[in-house]
Order: C-alpha cells, then structure tokens, then sequence
C-alpha cells in the first residue's frame, strides 16, 4: 500500500506537467516544436532548482527582504527563480545551438524549464507537506511557472524576429533593427523583468491576500493563459510576415 502511495504520488509530480506540454504541442502550428527537444528544456528546468543555493550566496537575503512580503518576493524570491531559469534556458540554447526554430517553439522552450523547475519545487514541498498540498499545486503553481516561462520566452522569441529597417515605425524598432545585438539584449530583459513581476505577484498575492488570495490567484491563471495565447498568436503572425518579407 505504502509502495502503491509513492507511486501514485510520484505520478501526481510528473504526469501533470507532460499533460500541459502535450496540449500546448497539440495546440500549436503544426512542426514549430519538436516535443523530444522540450524534454531537454524540463531537464534544463529541473536542474535550475539545485543551482539556487549558489544564488543565494552570491545574493543573500537579509534586512527588509526576509520580513517585509513586499521586498522579499519581488526582489528576492521571483528574480533569484527567474534568472536561474533564464540561465539554464540560454546555457541549453547556446549548447544545442538552436537554428531556424519558430518563435512559438522559442516561447514553448522557455515555458517548458519552468515546468521542470515547478517539478522538482513540487516534489520539494510533497516531502515538507505531505500529499495534500500537491492537488492544489499541480493546477496552480505549475501553471503559473510555465506561464512566467512563456512570458519571458515571448520576448526572447521577439528578440529574434526581425521586420526589416522599414518594418519598425518608432525610433526604438529602428534601433532595435540595426542592432542585433543589443536587440537580443533588451528583449531578454524585458523578457525577464516580466516573468520576475508576475511571478513576484503571485507570491504575494498568496502570502497577503488572506481569504481572498485563491479567487485572485485563479483570476491570475486564467489572465495569464489568455495573454500567452495572445503572445503565441502575436509571434505567428510576426514570423509570417517576416517570412513573406524576406
């Protein structure tokens, strides 16, 4: 019985997230992923959660960071998580040296290291809580960790779409255009800086809401798919068009 527990146990952690990266797969353009490569990307993300300790010696936390909700989760706790996400998803990228891959399977990648990173976080709290807090996470904070994923895999997808010196109206696309470089830079910023406000948000939102943090932590889910869907359907249209330009 203990065995069949542990099993059933180990499945919740790992069958929920493969399900969420089916249907993504399932729902995108047909061949802008290839599924094998996004497991390298959950590994990626698993391996993520044991470099945090590194992390955290290089940028401890101390003073108002630990006692106020504020400071510790959007200055601490989201950008320490996101980086180390961003790390793994550009240390893989850079080993596998990804070519003339679709944008939307850019934004997929990145979703799928934080679904490795919720993961083993999940499997961390299974052994500090027991059973009972892993139902409420596998349909919550998986979820948000692959959407802060994707959020910072839009931009770093955009960083990669280029619409031409005549394509950018504003003086920044311009700028953007002529180079590349710094382009890339700047996107992956943002990229990053989005998932570290909405990840801070939604740590805060459970450490201070009180009564009212489950019905606005659902709010934020069902916001947050509707933004990714908006962002994948953003970066086909971009890509057909640059493909139509070139």
């Amino acid at each position: 019985m203990l065995f069949d527990t542990n099993i059933g146990l180990f499945l919740g952690v790992i069958l929920p997230p493969i399900i969420y990266a089916l249907i993504i797969y399932l729902t995108s353009p047909h061949k802008s992923i290839n599924l094998n490569r996004g497991m390298f990307f959950v590994a990626a993300g698993m391996f993520s959660v044991l470099m945090l300790p590194f992390i955290e010696l290089l940028f401890p936390t101390w003073g108002i960071f630990v006692f106020d909700p504020f400071h510790r989760h959007f200055f601490t706790v989201a950008p320490k998580e996101e980086i180390i996400k961003y790390l793994s998803f550009y240390l893989l990228t850079r080993s596998v040296k990804l070519k003339n891959v679709h944008p939307t399977g850019i934004m997929f990648y990145y979703g799928m290291v934080g679904l490795g990173f919720a993961m083993i976080e999940n499997l961390q709290y299974l052994a500090n809580y027991g059973g009972e807090v892993l139902l409420v996470r596998t349909f919550t904070s998986t979820i948000a960790h692959m959407l802060f994923g994707m959020f910072a895999g839009y931009w770093v997808a955009m960083s990669k779409i280029n619409s031409g010196k005549y394509g950018n109206r504003s003086v920044f696309g311009i700028m953007m255009s002529k180079y590349k470089e710094l382009k890339k830079l700047v996107y992956s910023g943002i990229g990053i800086v989005s998932a570290i406000l909405y990840h801070g948000l939604w740590n805060y939102n459970l450490s201070s809401s009180g009564k009212a943090s489950f019905s606005i932590m659902i709010l934020m889910l069902i916001l947050g798919l509707v933004v990714a869907k908006f962002a994948s359907d953003d970066l086909v249209t971009k890509y057909r068009r640059k493909l139509r330009n070139v």
